[in-house]
């Protein structure tokens, strides 16, 4: 009775207005509500506006709805009974996503208890996993400068505390009703914006955009998080694969258990859902955007499979936690980066799978790799930051999840937006022909590669080695290996680097990594100098990451030699090794590939041949022998060419100006170079192309591969046509003034092109992208032109 008392003195005499963000309490106000209904905050268009909170038995909640001074809605609710605070609920209309700001009042038995203030109707995501989620705007490629430059005051951001429970302190078992501290941040703020997950931030921001509406992120992710740790209670029970797993890792928990327990942390199960995802039951989304796997991957817990029922279970519970029917909520799962995960070399990929195959059972679980995204890892931004894991290019990642948001949810353009996926394959002729799903318009190539890189091939010996490989129509890969008959098997980018992996469709969305039998156990390691497109390479060993040299020059004498890439002139791929040299007597010089780096260790021994293409650009001949041996030594073994007898030559003679050809070697029977000793096959570290002339001069190097058998008749590689719509920058399979405008706001600054496209914008072909492609695109919109002049150039 007296506690009763004093609640109506409250109600009769006293109304408390309490700072916006700050959860109310029954001692201070008639109601309260959770802080992220606050200013600033962001719904869902097309959806019920949906608001709740706690009032005592019998309180009357009313809210109103207005937009500047008109009234638009009124609703009310009267709280039930039973309890000292009861939770009540109500809705106002679904709205269009526009640029009108709302505010709300909330009153209880007519008292004016609180208002929110600047809210917009959008679009609003989830941005949740672990740390490459999490990593911050700030510390991404081009964040500074975004953060510098904020001014996007319809880009809404959620932010939280990483964990608003201590994390090594016990969680709730249940959802709690608030988010401790968090509050709602707007793009024009550099402080809002600046630890914001930056691969969420791009998302959006492309997705502004193109969609012109508010757009909303939910900044939920935290680092070495496990995914059992975000699901709910309610979806782990009606999971039984999960449930059992977590079982047999002794890591599940009853609801009981963990009421009672002195002990857990932010890895228990459901933990993090309890306090970061929970509490916002009820409000509507679009969508979530996924990263995390890192602590689950090798099927963790202990269970093949389990990452798949795992995701599965993600889908139903967040499905019914934000009002989605049939698990059906829109998941883009962002996949690992590269990394070297327990020293095994196809770790994440058979994570990959494991999102595969959860794809394959739910459509709106959607697969983003981006094995192919640049490791920029230079210059840490942060000590504590184990940079190897977290590469800083976050907006890749970022734009390839918008796109498919804005191709298979908001109606923009084709709706079957993505990644590629291995559908079936035959084996004809001493080749694998391999067709694909969800090719758009069709299959090319990333960065406009001359030939597909990534695929790796075998016979019943599961000895695998690098295919060729090029496209034969729009859904067809055809593979092979000269050096390999009967082939049986293979893989595509089924490597934890597989960096130089380029198969895309026309949306420039790289394939998904794949292997046709899982139960082989030793694959082909990546080792992408064999494809001699660059110079360097990223080497991971841990919490240590950088650059190191793959090719280099390989001086026997105090000669001048120097390695560029050559990009002109190649026989496949995007570049070819040159090494240039003067001399003014007969000398020997080497163009050297050092190979014995983790995860990409070349194990020569394995195979009986050794190929590659060399093309000599002087008028003259030369004597070439390929030496393997140590990094950083001068002695070695020779590597004698596979002749027609048995006779075995040690040197070849490249002609004058000889086009590329193939030169084939043993790898037995090597001749000592400067050495004595049997060469230790299983230890080599170092290739050079060693090349005798006495004048200046160059060859170009491209294209290495093994095999188990001399190489058959060679097969030309054919050329690929990348399949890029000239003038649709946006992407929505037609030509407008909208495509106009974004390369005009490109050409002033006001919009970043990907390489997709400022691809598609050059229409003029003088690779820069202005007025002029604007003006061609606006008259190929109303038929005055038949055609682009970079369509009608042979040279593109």
């Amino acid at each position: 009775m007296k506690r009763f008392m004093v609640w109506l003195l409250v109600s009769a005499l006293s109304i408390v207005v309490l700072p916006l963000g700050v959860p109310a309490t029954a001692a201070t106000t008639q109601l309260q509500i959770p802080s992220f209904f606050s200013d600033g905050m962001i719904f869902e268009q097309n959806k019920p506006m949906n608001l709740w909170g706690k009032a005592p038995a019998d309180c009357v909640v009313k809210a109103q709805l207005y937009c500047g001074k008109e009234l638009l809605e009124t609703r009310s609710v009267t709280v039930s009974g039973g309890a000292e605070w009861n939770k009540w609920q109500l809705s106002f209309s679904a709205r269009k996503g526009s640029y009108d700001t709302y505010e709300i009042r909330l009153f209880a038995n007519n008292n004016l208890c609180e208002t929110i203030s600047n809210v917009v109707v959008g679009i609003l995501w989830l941005a949740n996993g672990q740390s490459n989620m999490e990593f911050r705007l700030d510390w991404a490629v081009g964040g500074a400068q975004e953060v510098a430059n904020a001014k996007d005051s319809f880009l809404r951001v959620l932010l939280m505390p990483g964990d608003p429970t201590v994390k090594n302190a016990p969680h709730p078992a249940t959802p709690n009703f608030d988010i401790a501290g968090c509050r709602w941040g707007q793009g024009n703020q550099g402080t809002d914006i600046s630890g914001m997950s930056a691969t969420a931030y791009f998302a959006a921001k492309r997705m502004r955009q193109e969609l012109n509406v508010p757009v909303g992120i939910i900044n939920a992710a935290l680092g070495s998080t496990s995914i059992q740790t975000w699901l709910s209670r309610e979806s782990i029970e009606g999971n039984t694969a999960v449930k059992t797993a977590l079982k047999r890792a002794n890591l599940y928990k009853t609801q009981e258990e963990m009421a009672t327990a002195s002990s857990g942390n932010y890895q228990t199960l459901t933990a993090m859902y309890n306090v970061k995802i929970g509490p916002l039951a009820g409000m509507n989304l679009s969508g979530v955007l996924w990263c995390q796997g890192e602590t689950n991957r090798d099927g963790k817990p202990n269970s093949e499979g389990f990452y798949t029922q795992a995701l599965l279970a993600l889908a139903e519970g967040y499905s019914k936690t934000f009002e989605f029917s049939n698990g059906s909520i829109p998941i883009l799962v962002i996949n690992i980066a590269s990394h070297p995960y327990n020293s095994d070399a196809q770790n994440i990929p058979k994570w990959i799978e494991e999102v595969a195959a959860a794809s394959e059972q739910r459509a709106t679980i959607m697969n983003v790799p981006i094995y192919d995204v640049p490791l920029t890892y230079q210059n840490p931004p942060s000590p504590t930051v184990a940079y190897p894991i977290h590469p800083n290019n976050k907006r890749q990642p970022g734009e390839r999840a918008a796109m498919m948001a804005l191709h298979n949810l908001y109606g923009m353009g084709n709706a079957d937006c993505y990644a590629p996926t291995v559908k079936a394959y035959t084996i004809q002729e001493n080749a694998i022909y391999i067709t694909f799903d969800h090719i758009a318009q069709g299959l090319t190539t990333l960065n406009n590669s001359k030939g597909v890189h990534g695929f790796t091939i075998a016979g019943d010996d599961k000895l695998y080695a690098p295919a060729y490989a090029t496209i034969e129509n729009n859904n067809t890969v055809k593979i092979w290996n000269d050096g390999i008959s009967n082939p049986t098997r293979f893989t595509y980018a089924f490597n934890s680097h597989a960096q130089t992996a380029n198969l895309c469709n026309s949306y420039f969305l790289p394939a998904v990594p794949y292997r046709s039998h899982s139960a082989d156990k030793t694959l082909f390691a990546s080792n992408d100098w064999l494809y001699c497109e660059d110079t360097s390479v990223f080497v991971n060993t841990g919490l240590k990451g950088d650059f190191e040299t793959t090719w280099h020059s390989y001086d026997l004498a105090e000669t001048i030699g120097e390695i560029s890439v050559e990009t002109a002139d190649v026989y496949e791929g995007t570049g070819a090794i040159r090494l240039g040299y003067q001399a003014n007597e007969k000398i020997t010089i080497g163009a050297a590939a050092n190979f014995a780096y983790h995860l990409m260790p070349l194990q020569l021994y394995k195979y009986e041949y050794l190929s590659v293409m060399l093309k000599n650009n002087d008028a003259r001949d030369k004597t070439v022998r390929l030496l393997v041996g140590k990094k950083g030594e001068t002695k070695g073994w020779v590597l004698p060419a596979a002749t027609q007898g048995d006779s075995l030559e040690y040197t070849v003679t490249l002609p004058a100006n000889a086009p590329y050809t193939r030169y084939t070697f043993r790898v037995r029977d090597l001749l000592g170079y400067g050495i004595e000793e049997v060469a230790p096959l299983t230890q080599l570290s170092c290739f050079a192309v060693m090349v005798e002339d006495d004048a200046n001069g160059s060859i170009c190097i491209d294209s290495i591969t093994l095999g188990t058998e001399a190489p058959r008749k060679e097969i030309p590689l054919a050329q690929v046509t990348p399949l890029v719509c000239y003038g649709d920058v946006n992407a929505d399979e037609k030509i407008d003034a909208k495509d106009a405008l974004h390369i005009l706001q490109n050409s002033v600054g006001k919009r970043d092109f990907n390489q997709q496209q400022f691809t598609a914008g050059n229409v003029n072909g003088d690779e820069k992208i202005d007025a002029k492609d604007a003006l061609l695109v606006l008259k190929k919109a109303v038929n005055k032109i038949e055609k682009f002049p970079v369509e009608q150039d042979t040279n593109h």
